[in-house]
Protein backbone atom coordinates (compact mmCIF):
# COMPACT_ATOMS: atom_id res chain seq x y z
CA UNK A 1 0.00 0.00 0.00
CA UNK A 2 1.29 3.58 -0.68
CA UNK A 3 0.75 5.92 2.27
CA UNK A 4 3.71 8.24 1.83
CA UNK A 5 1.67 10.77 -0.14
CA UNK A 6 -1.03 10.75 2.47
CA UNK A 7 1.26 11.79 5.29
CA UNK A 8 2.82 14.61 3.30
CA UNK A 9 -0.45 16.03 2.02
CA UNK A 10 -3.15 15.22 4.56
CA UNK A 11 -5.63 17.78 3.17
CA UNK A 12 -5.76 15.92 -0.11
CA UNK A 13 -7.11 12.83 1.61
CA UNK A 14 -10.45 14.43 2.18
CA UNK A 15 -10.80 15.74 -1.35
CA UNK A 16 -11.01 12.60 -3.35
CA UNK A 17 -10.83 8.92 -2.70
CA UNK A 18 -10.70 8.44 -6.42
CA UNK A 19 -7.47 10.53 -6.67
CA UNK A 20 -6.03 8.51 -3.83
CA UNK A 21 -6.68 5.23 -5.65
CA UNK A 22 -5.40 6.57 -8.93
CA UNK A 23 -2.05 7.56 -7.40
CA UNK A 24 -1.29 4.00 -6.33
CA UNK A 25 0.86 1.95 -8.63
CA UNK A 26 0.07 -1.61 -7.62
CA UNK A 27 -1.59 -3.88 -10.12
CA UNK A 28 -4.99 -3.83 -8.40
CA UNK A 29 -5.54 -0.10 -8.82
CA UNK A 30 -8.03 -0.58 -11.84
CA UNK A 31 -10.49 -2.37 -9.63
CA UNK A 32 -11.01 0.79 -7.69
CA UNK A 33 -12.39 2.80 -10.73
CA UNK A 34 -16.10 2.11 -11.51
CA UNK A 35 -18.36 3.61 -14.28
CA UNK A 36 -21.60 5.26 -13.11
CA UNK A 37 -24.84 3.10 -13.79
CA UNK A 38 -28.63 2.94 -13.20
CA UNK A 39 -29.89 1.45 -10.06
CA UNK A 40 -32.81 -0.96 -9.88
CA UNK A 41 -34.92 1.69 -8.19
CA UNK A 42 -34.24 4.18 -10.96
CA UNK A 43 -35.13 1.56 -13.59
CA UNK A 44 -38.44 0.75 -11.90
CA UNK A 45 -39.33 4.43 -11.68
CA UNK A 46 -38.54 4.96 -15.39
CA UNK A 47 -40.60 1.95 -16.44
CA UNK A 48 -43.53 3.13 -14.33
CA UNK A 49 -43.44 6.62 -15.84
CA UNK A 50 -43.17 5.20 -19.37
CA UNK A 51 -46.18 2.97 -18.76
CA UNK A 52 -48.23 5.92 -17.60
CA UNK A 53 -47.15 7.89 -20.68
CA UNK A 54 -48.00 5.08 -23.10
CA UNK A 55 -51.42 4.57 -21.53
CA UNK A 56 -52.11 8.30 -21.88
CA UNK A 57 -51.04 8.30 -25.55
CA UNK A 58 -53.12 5.18 -26.27
CA UNK A 59 -56.20 6.75 -24.74
CA UNK A 60 -55.72 9.88 -26.83
CA UNK A 61 -55.40 7.83 -30.04
CA UNK A 62 -58.49 5.78 -29.16
CA UNK A 63 -60.55 8.93 -28.58
CA UNK A 64 -59.29 10.39 -31.87
CA UNK A 65 -60.21 7.22 -33.79
CA UNK A 66 -63.67 7.09 -32.26
CA UNK A 67 -64.24 10.70 -33.21
CA UNK A 68 -63.69 9.95 -36.93
CA UNK A 69 -66.96 9.71 -38.94
CA UNK A 70 -68.18 6.22 -39.83
CA UNK A 71 -69.27 5.56 -43.43
CA UNK A 72 -72.81 4.95 -42.18
CA UNK A 73 -72.97 8.26 -40.33
CA UNK A 74 -75.37 10.88 -41.63
CA UNK A 75 -72.60 13.41 -42.26
CA UNK A 76 -70.73 11.01 -44.53
CA UNK A 77 -73.91 10.01 -46.38
CA UNK A 78 -74.80 13.68 -46.89
CA UNK A 79 -71.32 14.44 -48.22
CA UNK A 80 -71.39 11.48 -50.63
CA UNK A 81 -74.84 12.47 -51.88
CA UNK A 82 -73.80 16.08 -52.32
CA UNK A 83 -70.76 15.02 -54.36
CA UNK A 84 -72.87 12.73 -56.57
CA UNK A 85 -75.42 15.50 -57.06
CA UNK A 86 -72.65 17.90 -58.00
CA UNK A 87 -71.37 15.47 -60.64
CA UNK A 88 -74.86 15.36 -62.17
CA UNK A 89 -75.14 19.16 -62.03
CA UNK A 90 -71.75 19.65 -63.71
CA UNK A 91 -72.94 17.63 -66.71
CA UNK A 92 -76.49 18.96 -66.85
CA UNK A 93 -75.30 22.57 -66.70
CA UNK A 94 -73.96 22.34 -70.28
CA UNK A 95 -76.94 20.52 -71.85
CA UNK A 96 -77.68 21.57 -75.42
CA UNK A 97 -81.01 19.72 -75.60
CA UNK A 98 -83.33 17.81 -73.27
CA UNK A 99 -84.56 14.77 -75.20
CA UNK A 100 -86.59 13.12 -72.43
CA UNK A 101 -87.69 14.35 -69.04
CA UNK A 102 -89.92 13.40 -66.13
CA UNK A 103 -89.91 13.68 -62.35
CA UNK A 104 -87.44 10.79 -62.02
CA UNK A 105 -85.66 10.78 -65.39
CA UNK A 106 -83.71 13.17 -67.55
CA UNK A 107 -81.89 12.51 -70.81
CA UNK A 108 -79.92 15.32 -72.42
CA UNK A 109 -77.12 16.01 -74.86
CA UNK A 110 -73.86 17.83 -74.19
CA UNK A 111 -71.25 19.08 -76.69
CA UNK A 112 -68.83 16.61 -78.28
CA UNK A 113 -66.25 15.29 -75.80
CA UNK A 114 -64.39 12.64 -77.80
CA UNK A 115 -63.75 14.46 -81.07
CA UNK A 116 -66.11 12.38 -83.24
CA UNK A 117 -68.23 15.42 -84.10
CA UNK A 118 -71.35 14.10 -82.35
CA UNK A 119 -72.97 15.35 -79.19
CA UNK A 120 -72.83 13.02 -76.21
CA UNK A 121 -76.09 11.63 -74.76
CA UNK A 122 -76.32 11.33 -70.96
CA UNK A 123 -79.20 9.79 -69.05
CA UNK A 124 -79.99 9.74 -65.33
CA UNK A 125 -82.90 7.63 -64.12
CA UNK A 126 -84.37 6.34 -60.88
CA UNK A 127 -87.01 3.59 -60.80
CA UNK A 128 -89.04 5.29 -58.08
CA UNK A 129 -88.60 2.37 -55.67
CA UNK A 130 -86.87 3.32 -52.38
CA UNK A 131 -83.55 1.53 -52.10
CA UNK A 132 -82.98 1.26 -55.86
CA UNK A 133 -79.92 3.00 -57.32
CA UNK A 134 -79.77 6.19 -59.35
CA UNK A 135 -78.62 5.02 -62.78
CA UNK A 136 -76.34 6.89 -65.18
CA UNK A 137 -76.00 5.92 -68.84
CA UNK A 138 -73.60 7.42 -71.37
CA UNK A 139 -74.19 7.32 -75.14
CA UNK A 140 -76.53 4.36 -74.81
CA UNK A 141 -73.86 2.18 -73.25
CA UNK A 142 -74.11 -0.01 -70.18
CA UNK A 143 -75.85 1.67 -67.25
CA UNK A 144 -74.02 1.92 -63.94
CA UNK A 145 -75.03 2.93 -60.42
CA UNK A 146 -74.33 6.60 -59.86
CA UNK A 147 -75.68 6.40 -56.30
CA UNK A 148 -76.10 2.93 -54.80
CA UNK A 149 -79.17 3.25 -52.59
CA UNK A 150 -81.62 6.09 -53.08
CA UNK A 151 -84.70 6.74 -50.96
CA UNK A 152 -85.98 9.50 -53.20
CA UNK A 153 -85.00 11.37 -56.37
CA UNK A 154 -86.96 14.24 -57.88
CA UNK A 155 -86.50 16.59 -60.82
CA UNK A 156 -88.51 19.72 -61.45
CA UNK A 157 -88.09 22.09 -64.36
CA UNK A 158 -88.22 25.86 -64.64
CA UNK A 159 -89.50 26.45 -68.18
CA UNK A 160 -89.61 29.74 -70.06
CA UNK A 161 -91.89 30.40 -73.03
CA UNK A 162 -89.97 31.23 -76.23
CA UNK A 163 -92.73 31.50 -78.85
CA UNK A 164 -94.53 28.85 -80.93
CA UNK A 165 -92.71 26.12 -82.82
CA UNK A 166 -94.13 24.04 -85.69
CA UNK A 167 -92.84 20.51 -86.08
CA UNK A 168 -91.59 18.94 -89.26
CA UNK A 169 -94.06 16.79 -91.21
CA UNK A 170 -94.46 13.36 -89.66
CA UNK A 171 -96.54 10.24 -90.03
CA UNK A 172 -99.31 10.44 -87.41
CA UNK A 173 -101.31 7.33 -88.33
CA UNK A 174 -100.26 4.19 -90.17
CA UNK A 175 -102.66 1.33 -90.88
CA UNK A 176 -101.47 -1.16 -93.48
CA UNK A 177 -101.25 -4.90 -94.04
CA UNK A 178 -98.10 -5.26 -91.91
CA UNK A 179 -100.20 -5.15 -88.74
CA UNK A 180 -102.76 -7.75 -89.76
CA UNK A 181 -102.75 -11.47 -90.52
CA UNK A 182 -105.86 -11.31 -92.69
CA UNK A 183 -107.89 -8.76 -94.59
CA UNK A 184 -110.32 -8.07 -97.37
CA UNK A 185 -112.19 -5.32 -99.18
CA UNK A 186 -115.53 -3.57 -98.85
CA UNK A 187 -117.73 -2.71 -101.86
CA UNK A 188 -119.58 0.58 -101.44
CA UNK A 189 -122.51 1.78 -103.57
CA UNK A 190 -124.76 4.81 -103.75
CA UNK A 191 -126.69 5.29 -100.51
CA UNK A 192 -124.00 3.73 -98.31
CA UNK A 193 -120.79 5.12 -96.86
CA UNK A 194 -117.58 3.84 -95.26
CA UNK A 195 -115.24 5.77 -93.02
CA UNK A 196 -112.16 5.63 -90.85
CA UNK A 197 -111.86 7.85 -87.78
CA UNK A 198 -108.48 8.72 -86.30
CA UNK A 199 -106.91 10.71 -83.50
CA UNK A 200 -103.12 11.14 -83.54
CA UNK A 201 -101.04 11.03 -80.38
CA UNK A 202 -99.76 14.58 -80.00
CA UNK A 203 -97.16 15.89 -77.53
CA UNK A 204 -98.45 17.39 -74.31
CA UNK A 205 -99.09 21.09 -74.65
CA UNK A 206 -99.83 21.00 -78.39
CA UNK A 207 -101.66 24.17 -79.43
CA UNK A 208 -103.01 22.93 -82.78
CA UNK A 209 -102.24 20.45 -85.52
CA UNK A 210 -102.43 20.30 -89.26
CA UNK A 211 -103.14 17.48 -91.69
CA UNK A 212 -100.88 17.70 -94.72
CA UNK A 213 -102.09 14.49 -96.35
CA UNK A 214 -104.50 11.58 -95.77
CA UNK A 215 -104.12 8.49 -97.92
CA UNK A 216 -106.94 5.92 -98.16
CA UNK A 217 -106.47 2.78 -100.24
CA UNK A 218 -109.18 2.43 -102.95
CA UNK A 219 -109.71 0.64 -106.26
CA UNK A 220 -112.49 0.34 -108.86
CA UNK A 221 -115.35 -1.99 -108.04
CA UNK A 222 -115.89 -3.40 -111.54
CA UNK A 223 -117.88 -0.69 -113.25
CA UNK A 224 -116.31 2.48 -114.58
CA UNK A 225 -119.18 4.94 -114.25
CA UNK A 226 -119.05 5.59 -110.53
CA UNK A 227 -118.43 9.01 -109.00
CA UNK A 228 -117.27 9.15 -105.40
CA UNK A 229 -116.49 11.84 -102.87
CA UNK A 230 -113.64 11.30 -100.40
CA UNK A 231 -114.16 13.74 -97.54
CA UNK A 232 -112.26 14.79 -94.45
CA UNK A 233 -114.89 15.50 -91.77
CA UNK A 234 -115.29 16.25 -88.10
CA UNK A 235 -116.19 13.54 -85.60
CA UNK A 236 -119.48 13.51 -83.68
CA UNK A 237 -119.72 13.35 -79.90
CA UNK A 238 -120.20 9.56 -80.00
CA UNK A 239 -117.00 9.11 -82.04
CA UNK A 240 -118.75 8.45 -85.34
CA UNK A 241 -118.01 10.44 -88.52
CA UNK A 242 -120.05 13.60 -88.96
CA UNK A 243 -120.56 13.80 -92.71
CA UNK A 244 -122.47 17.06 -92.30
CA UNK A 245 -119.30 18.92 -91.23
CA UNK A 246 -116.89 18.54 -94.12
CA UNK A 247 -113.42 20.07 -93.81
CA UNK A 248 -112.02 19.06 -97.20
CA UNK A 249 -113.34 17.02 -100.12
CA UNK A 250 -112.02 15.53 -103.37
CA UNK A 251 -113.91 13.87 -106.22
CA UNK A 252 -112.73 10.40 -107.26
CA UNK A 253 -113.92 8.92 -110.57
CA UNK A 254 -114.12 5.15 -110.64
CA UNK A 255 -112.79 5.17 -114.18
CA UNK A 256 -109.54 6.73 -112.94
CA UNK A 257 -108.98 4.17 -110.21
CA UNK A 258 -106.65 1.22 -110.88
CA UNK A 259 -107.70 -2.40 -110.59
CA UNK A 260 -105.46 -2.76 -107.54
CA UNK A 261 -105.64 -0.72 -104.37
CA UNK A 262 -104.04 2.70 -104.64
CA UNK A 263 -103.68 5.54 -102.12
CA UNK A 264 -106.05 8.42 -102.78
CA UNK A 265 -105.01 11.59 -100.99
CA UNK A 266 -106.74 14.56 -99.38
CA UNK A 267 -104.45 17.46 -98.60
CA UNK A 268 -104.22 20.65 -96.57
CA UNK A 269 -106.38 20.96 -93.47
CA UNK A 270 -104.94 23.20 -90.81
CA UNK A 271 -105.57 24.87 -87.46
CA UNK A 272 -107.18 21.72 -86.03
CA UNK A 273 -108.18 21.29 -82.38
CA UNK A 274 -105.63 18.94 -80.74
CA UNK A 275 -108.33 17.37 -78.55
CA UNK A 276 -110.61 16.29 -81.40
CA UNK A 277 -110.20 13.48 -83.89
CA UNK A 278 -111.13 13.52 -87.56
CA UNK A 279 -112.68 11.14 -90.10
CA UNK A 280 -112.12 10.31 -93.74
CA UNK A 281 -115.38 9.31 -95.40
CA UNK A 282 -115.95 7.58 -98.74
CA UNK A 283 -119.35 8.55 -100.12
CA UNK A 284 -120.57 7.27 -103.52
CA UNK A 285 -122.34 10.06 -105.37
CA UNK A 286 -123.55 8.32 -108.51
CA UNK A 287 -123.11 5.15 -110.54
CA UNK A 288 -124.54 1.74 -111.10
CA UNK A 289 -124.18 -0.81 -108.33
CA UNK A 290 -121.03 -0.53 -106.26
CA UNK A 291 -118.70 2.29 -107.25
CA UNK A 292 -115.55 1.75 -105.18
CA UNK A 293 -113.68 -0.79 -103.03
CA UNK A 294 -111.86 -0.11 -99.76
CA UNK A 295 -108.99 -2.25 -98.50
CA UNK A 296 -109.01 -3.32 -94.85
CA UNK A 297 -107.31 -5.64 -92.39
CA UNK A 298 -108.66 -7.99 -89.72
CA UNK A 299 -107.26 -10.46 -87.18
CA UNK A 300 -104.49 -8.16 -86.08
CA UNK A 301 -103.46 -5.73 -83.41
CA UNK A 302 -105.86 -2.88 -84.00
CA UNK A 303 -104.61 0.66 -83.51
CA UNK A 304 -106.54 2.24 -80.60
CA UNK A 305 -106.25 5.62 -82.33
CA UNK A 306 -108.31 4.52 -85.32
CA UNK A 307 -111.71 2.91 -85.96
CA UNK A 308 -113.64 1.63 -88.99
CA UNK A 309 -117.28 2.57 -89.62
CA UNK A 310 -120.02 1.72 -92.10
CA UNK A 311 -123.12 3.75 -92.89
CA UNK A 312 -126.00 1.42 -93.72
CA UNK A 313 -129.71 2.16 -93.76
CA UNK A 314 -129.22 5.68 -92.50
CA UNK A 315 -126.94 5.11 -89.46
CA UNK A 316 -123.26 4.73 -88.64
CA UNK A 317 -122.06 1.50 -87.02
CA UNK A 318 -118.54 0.70 -85.77
CA UNK A 319 -116.71 -2.33 -87.14
CA UNK A 320 -114.67 -3.50 -84.17
CA UNK A 321 -112.52 -6.08 -85.94
CA UNK A 322 -111.85 -4.05 -89.08
CA UNK A 323 -109.38 -1.29 -89.87
CA UNK A 324 -109.32 0.49 -93.21
CA UNK A 325 -105.82 0.98 -94.52
CA UNK A 326 -104.78 4.61 -94.36
CA UNK A 327 -101.91 6.96 -93.63
CA UNK A 328 -102.20 10.38 -92.01
CA UNK A 329 -99.36 12.90 -92.31
CA UNK A 330 -99.18 16.27 -90.61
CA UNK A 331 -97.51 18.71 -88.29
CA UNK A 332 -98.24 20.13 -84.86
CA UNK A 333 -97.60 23.48 -83.24
CA UNK A 334 -96.50 23.66 -79.62
CA UNK A 335 -95.09 26.28 -77.29
CA UNK A 336 -91.38 26.80 -77.87
CA UNK A 337 -90.44 26.19 -74.25
CA UNK A 338 -86.84 26.32 -73.08
CA UNK A 339 -85.49 24.92 -69.83
CA UNK A 340 -83.67 27.54 -67.78
CA UNK A 341 -83.24 25.64 -64.48
CA UNK A 342 -83.59 22.10 -63.18
CA UNK A 343 -84.13 21.62 -59.45
CA UNK A 344 -82.73 18.28 -58.28
CA UNK A 345 -83.22 16.61 -54.89
CA UNK A 346 -81.71 13.34 -53.67
CA UNK A 347 -82.97 11.64 -50.50
CA UNK A 348 -80.30 9.33 -49.10
CA UNK A 349 -81.78 8.32 -45.73
CA UNK A 350 -85.06 7.42 -44.05
CA UNK A 351 -85.78 10.98 -42.87
CA UNK A 352 -87.12 12.75 -45.95
CA UNK A 353 -86.89 16.11 -44.20
CA UNK A 354 -83.30 15.79 -42.98
CA UNK A 355 -81.56 13.17 -45.16
CA UNK A 356 -81.76 15.11 -48.40
CA UNK A 357 -79.38 16.96 -50.73
CA UNK A 358 -80.66 19.62 -53.11
CA UNK A 359 -79.30 21.67 -55.96
CA UNK A 360 -80.74 24.13 -58.45
CA UNK A 361 -78.88 23.77 -61.74
CA UNK A 362 -78.87 26.62 -64.29
CA UNK A 363 -78.82 25.38 -67.89
CA UNK A 364 -76.46 27.75 -69.63
CA UNK A 365 -77.62 26.93 -73.18
CA UNK A 366 -81.36 27.14 -72.35
CA UNK A 367 -82.21 24.00 -74.38
CA UNK A 368 -85.65 23.30 -75.80
CA UNK A 369 -87.83 20.95 -73.80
Amino acid sequence: MCFSNITRFPRLVARSAVWRRASCTDGNSRRGFRRAGVSLVELLVAVSLSSVLFVAIGGTVAVAVMSLPHPSDGAVAHLDSAVSLQDLADELRFATSVTESSATLIEFTVPDRDGDGNDEVIRYEWSGTPGDPLIRQYNGGAAHNHVESVQGFALSYVVDFAGEVQSAEQLFILEDQTGFSAGGFANIGVGDMAAATFMPTLPAGTLRWEITKVELYLCKSGNSNGVNAVELTEVAADGSPDETRVIQSVQVLESELPDDFYPVAITAAGDLDPTLGKAVVVRPVSGNGTTVKLNYGTSGSANPNTAAWEHFQGAWSPLATRRYFLKVYGTYTAPGNVVSYVDVSLTYGPDAAEDIARQSVPLLNRPAQ
